[in-house]
């Protein structure tokens, strides 16, 4: 395969050569990445060198202290992730090869190349974003004394950083473009390192839950090739008589690759845990230093421009890891979906035994999955970045019309008056009709999911009825028993395909209407009445989605499994229903935006953030009017 295919591989590439990281073919291109190496560390060592003084002067003014740490603070991250992963260089070499044989250069077929390329395109905006970001602060810390020093004396001159040089007077030339240079090529540099680890994790994250997609695909089409359906008798027949053994040796590559992956995610686990948990402690300070900045250094454009780039570039980083650390949960749990998803209901032959059992062990083993924790302290995913960013929302009050507008017309007088507020009345009941159709068409659709799995659960309860049927130990009856059953499981995966296929339309949507709840504070009293039974309507629907979904696990556990006679078709029917219980544990959600899982908790969440926000208003209104 052409190594030079995916762009996104090619970025992550050039960043991690241009800091002496990665692996190479000849022994010159060693020699040359450990000169970059060495150059690395040395322009390291030159921006730590002026932090420490410029951090020196600062001592006893808050500002500047304040001011000094937001450019501190990401050489003291760079110094820690150097100090990490210099003694695991090599490690990091094995891995770059090991994932260029075995992920990004290997040959795959039609669905694989989709997947690949589908990492690559979310690789490339994730990197490209983010390096935008850094470098954005890297040339605004360049330019700003660039435009301050415009119409100033020699003597005036400003550099980036504050520096000293044994005593020479910085403001004067040449002394001032050396030190200009010098702050320039650390500053440089220091924005490349800053964002290359970062960059290559997030690549390598992706990349696995690529391979998890296409271990789950191979999964979900392990039986396809090995039965077909008769179309005489409605029923599935072996196609080959070699493909029982065709099948386990495929089943048994999906293990294997299942295996390896998990390992690899502990092999990327023990690498970046340590680097991840200094990125994370150090990105919560850095945001609340930039924020800080931003607010005090209001009316000076450049420096509020550099701060503003600051603040995107730590929440950006703080998303890129996130982001990707989340891909690799989802995707590993989702192995055991699709182990599930497999025809196995159709395979009721004996060479299939072992292949059922290794089925029930993927789901178990998926049912815990693969992450990058922060150090060991807690896996890293979206939850970790919401746990980072808030949203603040505000109202406006002081309307003549229903709603302000902006434009220069006398609508205080008529007509103008009349004619917009029947424009602002008719547009506000067209959005209120918008506003809550979607919620009635998801809270319905929820309702009718949950009802189908109550539908489910009572047909697995009765699906063996001991006392009704007198020749219950009869093979025809047991047969069809079974070939009821292997209905059952078509529709059980039907409605988590179904929920799934709900959640994927309605993510965001959600997401954005349990964000926007705790933002609209209640002045009128139905306004209030009606965001919180509009809270309640699809938060209670998607709790009981989720709770009917594992309740097909009692109803599985609840049928006359322990009644059943002693031979094949009723171990099929047993182990059937193991299945069925495995999988039911895992419930069907519907998540916002694949932040959290909405239930009734989701509810009290945010009724709990309402009162505090209500809170703080009425405070603050005592405030202005003086009680």
């Amino acid at each position: 395969m052409n190594k030079k295919k995916f762009l996104s591989v090619n970025i992550a590439r050039f960043l991690m050569k241009l800091i002496g990281f990665w692996s190479t073919d000849t022994v010159n291109e060693q020699r040359l990445l450990n000169l970059l190496l060495s150059y690395t560390i040395i322009a390291i060592a030159i921006a730590l060198w002026i932090e420490a003084y410029d951090f020196y002067v600062s001592l006893g003014e808050f500002y500047a202290l304040t001011y000094t740490a937001c450019s501190a603070m990401p050489v003291a991250v760079i110094l820690m992730k150097l100090i990490i992963f210099l003694p695991n260089r090599k490690d990091i070499v094995k891995l770059i090869r090991y994932t260029e044989d075995s992920f990004w250069f290997k040959e795959y077929d039609e669905f694989g190349k989709k997947i690949l390329n589908e990492v690559n395109r979310k690789g490339v905006i994730l990197i490209c974003c983010f390096t935008c970001c850094v470098q954005s602060t890297v040339y605004a810390y360049m330019l700003i004394p660039l435009i301050e020093n415009i119409g100033k004396n020699e003597s005036d001159r400003i550099l980036p950083f504050d520096v000293w040089l044994g005593g020479a007077d910085i403001h004067l030339s040449p002394y001032f473009e050396w030190a200009f240079a010098m702050q320039i090529i650390a500053l440089i540099h220091s924005g490349l390192c800053f964002c290359c680890f970062d960059n290559f994790l997030c690549l390598l994250n992706l990349t696995v839950a690529g391979q998890f997609k296409i271990l789950q695909h191979r999964l979900e089409i392990l039986f396809d090739n090995s039965v077909v359906l008769c179309s005489k008798n409605n029923e599935y027949v072996i196609q080959k008589d070699d493909a029982p053994l065709e099948t386990f040796r495929e089943f048994k590559r999906c293990v294997q690759h299942h295996r390896m992956l998990i390992d690899y995610v502990d092999e990327l686990e023990r690498i970046f845990a340590m680097a991840t948990l200094c990125q994370l402690l150090m990105s919560s300070v850095m945001l609340c230093v930039v924020g800080f900045q931003v607010f005090v250094s209001r009316g000076i454009a450049t420096r509020q421009y550099l701060f503003v780039s600051h603040t995107y570039g730590c929440i950006f980083q703080l998303f890129v890891i996130t982001s990707a650390a989340n891909e690799v949960i989802v995707e590993s749990h989702a192995v055991g979906d699709a182990a599930y998803n497999a025809n196995w209901q159709t395979i009721s032959y004996e060479p299939y035994k072992k292949i059922k059992m290794g089925i029930m062990m993927i789901m178990a083993r998926a049912d815990r999955p693969c992450y990058i924790t922060a150090g060991g302290f807690f896996p890293v995913s979206l939850q970790t970045f919401m746990g980072f960013v808030e949203n603040i929302g505000k109202n406006e009050t002081d309307r003549i019309l229903p709603f302000t507008m902006w434009i220069d017309l006398p609508f205080s007088t008529s007509p103008y008056f009349e004619l917009m507020f029947v424009t602002q009345v008719l547009s506000l009941y067209g959005v209120g009709i918008c506003y809550f159709c979607f919620d009635n068409l998801l809270c319905i659709m929820n309702i009718h999911t949950a009802g189908q799995f109550r539908i489910l659960q009572k047909r697995l309860i009765k699906i063996y009825q001991e006392n009704d049927i007198p020749d219950y130990y009869q093979i025809d009856y047991l047969q069809n028993v079974y070939n009821k059953f292997k209905e059952l499981v078509i529709q059980h995966q039907m409605l988590i395909k179904y929920s799934k296929d709900l959640n994927h339309v309605f993510t965001f949507i959600t997401l954005g209407q349990a964000d926007a709840a705790p933002i609209r504070r209640g002045v009128f009293i139905f306004y209030i009445t009606g965001t919180m039974t509009q809270l309640m309507m699809f938060t209670y629907s998607c709790n009981i989605l989720a709770e009917e979904s594992m309740n097909v696990a009692e109803a599985a556990y609840s049928s006359s499994w322990t009644s059943m006679p002693i031979n094949k078709i009723s171990k099929l029917l047993k182990k059937g229903l193991l299945l069925i219980i495995m999988r039911a544990r895992k419930p069907c959600t519907l998540s916002a935006g694949g932040f959290f899982s909405v239930s009734l908790e989701t509810y009290t969440a945010v009724m709990s953030t309402a009162m505090s926000y209500f809170t703080l208003l009425r405070q603050r209104s005592l405030e202005v009017i003086g009680v």
